[in-house]
């Protein structure tokens, strides 16, 4: 068979041909190539941003939160903004509680009742609306339990009263309680497993009454809304929460923990156990009341002075202190 020869012009331009196709092969690859790694790139920049966002929305909405049916609840407020840390006993950092140093609320003070500091009247910062404003809520000055109520104290209330004594809704064998009393190591424990109308009822018994969300917010946040009753950082060594292993997933003694103090000197305002307030969840239903504080069961957002939960039944986390008008 004949041999088909082609000049050198020919097998030149043949080659000429040849490289220019690989050329532009190689250069649509490396488009391709770019226009694939660009959007790559694009999303992961978007997701990245969406993960900040959905971050964002969780930590800085103010009450934010989620009841135990998991149920979440929205002011429509943003967190306080980071301020210097409260300076405490023990603890370091500037900043101090303002608002007490008045002729008038040095003589409410001083005449504050048993077990109780006074929570003078004044503004605090509830958080920020869209546009940065602080939005601030004025109370009036009262009277507040420095620790939550202990079973020893409902103890009494019970006696008196003829009240059943406190009783967990998962059942019998969950009881603290048993035969009318608790385990005498829990005595200076808080009470838990008490009902709206109980906890309403031991506050009437004593002379004094819930304290409304407010009030309560006021007594943990101060006057610059502190994120915690200490100050605005999170250490999980600062009260009985789920990060902390002293508790171990129960009660503790009330003022276990020197760092859980408001600066009004009220304690375990941020772990422990929830306490009922007398406001309501929603302005349609009284059955629903507003239930301020962390618990044993919460982390950092559980555990901050906005997290809010609804609460319609005693619970084994959930407990109570009371306050009391200061004229």
């Amino acid at each position: 068979m004949p041999h088909i020869l082609i000049s050198e012009e020919d097998a030149a331009e043949v080659v000429k041909i040849a490289k220019s196709s690989e050329k532009q092969s190689t250069t649509l690859r490396t488009i391709i190539s770019s226009f694939f790694l660009i959007i790559i790139v694009l999303g992961l920049v978007a997701g990245i941003v969406i993960i900040a966002r959905n971050i964002a929305k969780k930590t800085l909405r103010l009450g934010q939160n989620f009841s135990r049916s998991g149920e979440p609840t929205e002011r429509g407020l943003f967190i306080p903004q980071p301020v210097p840390g409260l300076a405490l006993p023990g603890i370091s950092g500037g900043g101090s509680a303002s608002s007490s140093g008045t002729p008038q609320n040095q003589a409410q003070a001083s005449a504050s009742p048993k077990d109780m500091v006074l929570a003078p009247a004044g503004d605090y910062i509830k958080g920020w609306n869209g546009n940065g404003t602080p939005v601030k809520i004025n109370v009036p000055a009262f009277f507040i339990d420095v620790h939550e109520v202990t079973n020893q104290q409902y103890a009494d209330f019970v006696r008196a009263t003829g009240r059943k004594p406190p009783a967990d809704p998962r059942g019998l064998k969950y009881n603290i309680w048993k035969n009318g009393t608790y385990p005498a190591e829990l005595s200076n424990h808080p009470v838990v497993n008490v009902s709206y109308q109980d906890a309403e009822e031991y506050a009437k018994w004593v002379g004094k009454r819930l304290p409304t969300e407010e009030e309560w917010e006021r007594a943990s946040r101060d006057n610059e809304g502190f994120i915690y009753p200490w100050g605005n950082d999170y250490n999980p060594n600062s009260a009985n929460g789920s990060g902390n292993q002293q508790g171990k997933g129960t009660t503790t003694p009330v003022g276990r923990f020197p760092y859980d103090r408001s600066p009004f000197g009220v304690f375990d305002l941020a772990g422990n156990v929830r306490e009922w307030t007398a406001t309501p969840y929603s302005s349609g239903s009284q059955r629903w009341k507003m239930v301020k504080g962390g618990s044993f069961e919460d982390g950092a957002e559980g555990l901050s002075s906005y997290a809010q939960f609804k609460g319609t039944m005693p619970a084994p986390n959930l407990g109570f202190r009371c306050v009391k008008d200061a004229r």
